[in-house]
């Protein structure tokens, strides 16, 4: 990779990192734990692989690394300003570049947790809001204010657009609930969740047995509801790099929450397997469910499955609402 051009900003780099953590066919994590100060930044370098494939989502783990000096206002905010090198345009670009102008460089406010607890950011649909990128780095900076606007960056997960994004299972069960669309720049909608005061009509219940206030998904032709888990059906052979679910997990409470919208918050934890020939794999696990959402699962390479296969899909902690299930 060439030289990057200076950053916007021109933030002080304190650390590069040229290696990640955890690589698979669409998606790549990488384990930071980097403490920033105002005007700070960190630089991770995106694997060559990947230097072809379209972006769709960036997962950053983040968290203010003290407690504000007031108790219900913070004068020195800490954010994390995620700015990503497109190889097209030979330039820096932030999530929002389309579509959130009266948001300043899609700046995320990193809210002060405990070390084992950060708050999980997604900055989700890039080709919708920033365009098709082409990534070769992604710059992390502290656009924070004031002195004791000190953040730590726990981790960094991205996720690309396959090669072929041609569907080979869909699943709605949330009327409303769609996937983004890479050819046409559409985003993520969703049939349940926010706009829905915390309701997820049609959805299939994960991890409860408790029948909440709206109807649900229950059986279908390729799927059934076992132990609490949602499995779906393979009825013929395709081969496929990444799994899309479609989930929220708000409580249908009508309280209002500290995030401005009804439903209690939960914090419930997502796990995508697959079930072939007797044999289990792990495809996700421990993923964050927002109150709404796609989360995604790219196995470590292109797999085949076959009639009789299985994907099943768990929750733990609390109950969580699949909304939608895609199979690219």
């Amino acid at each position: 990779m060439h030289k990057l051009p200076i950053i916007p900003g021109d933030p002080t780099i304190i650390q590069s990192v040229h290696s990640v953590s955890v690589i698979k066919e669409c998606s790549f994590s990488s384990v930071l734990n980097t403490v920033l100060h105002q005007g700070e930044a960190v630089v991770v370098s995106i694997p060559e692989m990947f230097h072809t494939k379209v972006l769709d989502l960036i997962t950053l783990a983040h968290r203010k690394a003290s407690l504000p000096a007031q108790k219900n206002w913070d004068s020195e905010p800490a954010y994390s300003r995620v700015l990503v090198f497109d190889k097209k345009t030979d330039s820096w670009t932030f999530w929002g570049t389309k579509q959130f102008a009266a948001v300043p460089f899609g700046d995320k406010l990193a809210e002060y947790r405990e070390e084992d607890n950060p708050e999980v950011e997604a900055l989700h649909d890039w080709p919708y809001y920033s365009g098709k990128l082409l990534p070769q780095a992604i710059c992390i900076i502290n656009s924070g204010k004031g002195v004791g606007a000190t953040s730590v960056i726990h981790s960094l997960d991205m996720d690309f657009f396959p090669e072929d994004t041609t569907p080979k299972q869909t699943l709605i069960f949330s009327p409303g609930t769609a996937f983004a669309d890479l050819k046409h720049k559409s985003r993520e909608q969703f049939g349940g969740g926010i706009s829905f005061k915390g309701q997820y009509p049609h959805a299939v219940l994960l991890n409860s047995s408790e029948k909440p206030s709206f109807l649900l998904s229950e059986k279908g032709d390729n799927y059934y509801v076992k132990d609490k888990s949602l499995h779906i059906v393979v009825h013929h052979e395709y081969t496929f790099s990444r799994v899309e679910v479609a989930v929220g997990d708000t409580k249908d409470t009508g309280i209002f929450n500290k995030d401005g919208h009804f439903g209690t918050l939960g914090s419930a934890k997502l796990k995508i397997d697959l079930l072939s020939r007797n044999h289990v794999q792990n495809l996700a696990q421990n993923l964050n469910i927002p109150p709404q959402g796609v989360l995604k699962a790219s196995a470590n390479k292109k797999l085949s499955v076959s009639p009789g296969d299985e994907f099943i899909i768990s929750a733990k902690i609390d109950p969580a609402y699949v909304m939608g299930v895609r199979i690219q």
